[in-house]
């Protein structure tokens, strides 16, 4: 089984068409210079998608690797956004939170217990409706989105928590 480690600060990926399906990559879609309202941020994407289904058969979802907003925390950034990615719902998404996702909860930056608490409120989360860490099997491939931006995250106890579980 391939393995693919998805992270806010790079990807690597090794798909191809001769593994019998396609996925698309994309990140980086806030609004900003020449994208205020994501009229490129919907381009790309209506293009990318039109461009693998005109010419692959088998395209079986979408990994975005973060920095959907400028602030995770304006929810019509967030509107904005879904809207603009309108055509990217009708397939999987496998998305990653970037720095500019999160939402400072009212926590002291060791108690982890209470970021967690606070992460099922935000935009990010109530959007996407995924874990801040998380694993998934697609097609004999293994996927894993890590979010480093967590206080208090331990490199050390989550790479132990992912190498068991990518030995199961």
């Amino acid at each position: 089984m391939k393995k693919i480690c998805l992270s806010v600060l790079f990807v690597l990926i090794a798909v191809s068409t001769s593994h019998g399906f396609e996925l698309i990559l994309i990140g980086d879609s806030r609004a900003g210079a020449g994208n205020e309202y994501y009229q490129k941020a919907r381009h790309i994407i209506n293009d990318a998608i039109a461009y693998t289904e005109r010419n692959y058969e088998n395209l079986i979802g979408i990994v975005m690797t973060g920095v959907y907003v400028k602030s995770g925390k304006n929810y019509e950034e967030w509107a904005a956004w879904v809207d603009a990615n309108a055509r990217a719902f009708d397939y999987p998404i496998y998305p990653c939170v970037g720095n500019h996702d999160d939402e400072d909860a009212a926590c002291e930056w060791w108690d982890v217990a209470c970021e967690q608490e606070a992460y099922y409120t935000w935009n990010y989360y109530n959007t996407l409706k995924v874990e801040r860490w998380w694993s998934d099997d697609v097609e004999g491939l293994h996927l894993i989105s890590i979010d480093s931006n967590l206080e208090g995250f331990d490199d050390e106890t989550h790479e132990g928590e992912l190498r068991d579980e990518s030995h199961q």
